[in-house]
């Protein structure tokens, strides 16, 4: 009776262990995504080119009308004085795209996970903000953001 105790106390906590680390990476990437969407609102492009994964996101920034688009609606669902999302941010931890990834990195670096985390705008006209997470080096950076959740084809089609 003793030891079957102490197996489901164990397991218990196992459990709860194991539960807490995922939140841990969900606050993680939620935490992730609100910096970078700081360095963007604020237009800290240092910042913002440091937490950029991809080459093709790069390149978005490389056009001053894109890039001031993306000023624009960042500061429709993130108050940059606040310092926080104007509406609810929550994660996916189990969308999986490391294979999408392949060639189109700007880190060469192995990556460890991948995530996306929704944040809803206050707008219920607009789409909601999906950051595509990635983690390299225990650091995480963003692949893509898109408007509304859509297929990202991160190197170019041939």
């Amino acid at each position: 009776m003793l030891r079957k105790s102490v197996r489901s106390l164990a397991f218990v906590l196992l459990s709860l262990v194991l539960l807490a680390g995922c939140k841990g990476t969900e606050d993680e990437q939620i935490n992730a995504a609100r910096r970078f969407s700081n360095h963007i609102a604020t237009n800290h492009k240092p910042g913002r080119d440091s937490m950029v994964a991809t080459f093709l996101f790069r390149d978005y920034f490389q056009n001053q009308y894109v890039e001031a688009d993306f000023l624009n609606w960042f500061r429709s669902f993130y108050d940059w004085q606040k310092k926080q999302f104007r509406g609810s941010a929550r994660v996916d931890t189990d969308r999986k795209f490391a294979k999408e990834l392949a060639g189109a990195m700007i880190d060469t670096a192995a990556i460890q996970e991948t995530g996306v985390v929704r944040v809803n705008n206050p707008d219920k006209s607009q789409q909601a903000a999906y950051f595509w997470m990635v983690r390299q080096d225990n650091r995480w950076k963003v692949a893509i953001v898109t408007k509304g959740e859509q297929l990202v084809h991160f190197v170019p089609q041939q």
